[in-house]
């Protein structure tokens, strides 16, 4: 038996963070992690928002777990995982492509991993 996805994203409307699970929003939060992640872009999705200017929900965080609520202490160690629609086509660590982690931390409206 497959186990059930849960998608997280960036909410563009209300801010913070919101995780569907089988297409029904089930969590907003500011702070949270979740493990074992595959980080996905609609290239779809990417292209409409190039097309467009304008932006919309097409980039995921996507695993098997829901979100553990928790205080994410500062840590310099962290690197910052970035997507922006109109400068690639991926999420990036330091400008390089990045398709998968082991821990994905949101703060603040940003996402950090080790």
């Amino acid at each position: 038996m497959a186990l059930a996805r849960y998608y997280t994203y960036r909410n563009l409307m209300k801010g913070g963070f919101s995780t569907k699970h089988h297409g029904i929003v089930m969590a907003r939060f500011n702070e949270a992690y979740i493990e074992d992640v595959e980080l996905r872009v609609s290239a779809a999705g990417n292209k409409r928002a190039v097309d467009t200017g304008i932006r919309n929900v097409h980039a995921y965080a996507v695993t098997d777990c829901p979100p553990r609520l928790v205080d994410i202490p500062g840590d310099n160690r962290m690197k910052e995982v970035k997507y922006n629609p109109f400068k690639g086509h991926c999420f990036t660590i330091n400008g390089k492509p990045v398709y998968r982690v082991d821990i994905l931390y949101f703060k603040d409206g940003r996402c950090y991993t080790m």
